[in-house]
């Protein structure tokens, strides 16, 4: 088999899973050429409405009524602490100890933010804003450079802990979902099929190796 298999993946995924997706299809179907479009979610439905791409990887549910997706795996939501931060160094954190911390987080109508809104409310803590950033690669750059701390998917930041920032996992936060998406009224190229394989087993072969990703049990029935 030969020809081009088109695929989105947002970049925070994309870090770990693009080098591991090209090099396994090029071992096992050398003729097919992977083309990665690294995109937010938005902007990949957009490839995918107008046939730019042939499926995606992307944040599910996506709420648009003419993708359907599968689950790829869930991932922790981390705190990002820069060196010299009140909650440096802290391996477990709990929303009580992020009640009136200044936080780097997204903008109000994203998802996520009305999650987190809802969660502070109910306790009746206090979210404090230091920055609202539509961009997960941002925040996690702006932690970086010492800005703040920032509430993080785990696949968005490197925990390694020479870099001069220090993550933990936040208690009581929803993970972010992950899925492959396609149109709902597309048939994938026979390229794209076996890359959509190739990437579903890559994920549920090496996706625990990562921290804070946790890979679909089994073969997700299709949503949206």
């Amino acid at each position: 088999m030969s020809g081009t298999a088109r695929i989105g993946i947002i970049g925070t995924t994309a870090r770990w899973l693009a080098p591991l997706l090209i090099e396994t299809t090029a071992t096992r179907h050398p003729l097919v050429r992977v083309e990665v479009h690294d995109a937010t979610t938005a902007s990949l439905l957009l490839k995918l409405d107008t046939g730019a791409i042939d499926f995606a990887v992307l944040t599910t549910p996506t709420n648009d009524p003419g993708v359907v997706s599968t689950s790829l795996f869930t991932e922790d939501r981390i705190l990002a602490t820069p060196v010299g931060h009140p909650l440096f160094g802290r391996d477990r954190i709990t929303l009580a100890d992020l009640n009136g911390v200044n936080l780097i987080v997204e903008p109000p109508g994203r998802p996520f933010r009305d999650q987190l809104d809802a969660l502070f409310a109910e306790r009746g803590y206090v979210l404090a804003v230091k920055a609202e950033v539509d961009g997960t690669r941002l925040m996690a750059s702006l932690a970086f450079e010492g800005f703040g701390a920032a509430i993080l998917p785990a696949s968005a930041v490197s925990t390694r802990s020479d870099l001069g920032w220090h993550t933990a996992p936040v208690e009581g936060l929803p993970g972010r979902a992950v899925g492959l998406a396609t149109r709902r009224q597309a048939l994938l190229s026979a390229p794209a099929r076996v890359v959509a394989d190739v990437l579903r087993d890559v994920v549920a072969a090496q996706g625990d190796r990562r921290p804070g990703i946790h890979p679909a049990i089994a073969s997700a029935t299709p949503s949206g």
